[in-house]
């Protein structure tokens, strides 16, 4: 049986749910009544008892709309002129808003090898949302909170999902963390100090490690250029 429901916004601005049914049933008597008590103070349903030739017992079935956030004891009673029995169900009949609008600030992230790579989320709406985020390291972690902080062991590429969810509803987003080893030092070599206009120079970088992942190149003439790789050819157009 349902154990939940999912508020929804409504036209009017209000929150309610769709229309829910519950059934009642005993297995035998005349005249039976069910008095159906959602919990949610909107007072006793009562549905006259129907025979079912098909199961032999004789069932009611009361419809209700819950309008708020709630975790609500629905219970029943049937009764007749002689005697009565109630019944509730075994567990709370949660009502919550499905989480929506889950996002990260950010669709990328660059970190340093060894420092700490902090995520941040956001939610608009949902209630008893549990965040669990999967850090693409094989490490997780559960109802954490819309903030989370890590350190990878590793430099590499990594694809981080963070997961809203309650009861009634799921979201997930994802971001690319990418962590760099630090580039320690770098210095420019060219094969000379004079070269003329029109020709192509040749500059490299060299760098203490090989984790520079680009190269941006301060030419001396107000022009920069972006490179991959720790070499640039080059052409100036004027003397200088």
């Amino acid at each position: 049986h349902v154990t939940n429901a999912a508020l929804s916004l409504q036209s009017d601005g209000s929150w309610a749910t769709v229309e829910l049914p519950f059934e009642a049933s005993v297995s035998q008597g005349s005249n039976v009544r069910f008095l159906f008590d959602f919990g949610d103070g909107t007072g006793t349903e009562e549905v006259a008892g129907v025979y079912n030739f098909f199961f032999g017992d004789i069932s009611g079935i009361a419809r209700h709309i819950f309008r708020q956030v709630g975790n609500y004891s629905v219970s029943v009673i049937a009764v007749n002129e002689l005697n009565n029995i109630s019944k509730a169900l075994l567990t709370p009949f949660f009502v919550q808003v499905a989480p929506f609008g889950l996002s990260l600030e950010s669709d990328a992230y660059l970190t340093p090898h060894g420092n700490v790579t902090q995520l941040r989320a956001t939610l608009d709406r949902g209630t008893a949302v549990s965040i669990d985020w999967a850090m693409g390291d094989d490490t997780d972690y559960t109802d954490a909170g819309l903030t989370v902080q890590h350190t990878y062991r590793e430099r590499g590429d990594y694809t981080v999902t963070v997961v809203a969810s309650n009861m009634v509803g799921r979201e997930e987003a994802t971001a690319a963390v990418k962590v760099l080893g630090r580039v320690q030092g770098v210095e420019l070599s060219l094969s000379g100090s004079l070269f003329p206009a029109y020709q192509d120079v040749s500059f490299d970088a060299i760098t203490v490690t090989t984790h520079a992942s680009w190269y941006r190149w301060h030419l001396g003439n107000g022009e920069t250029k972006l490179t991959f790789r720790p070499t640039l050819e080059y052409q100036y157009n004027e003397n200088g």
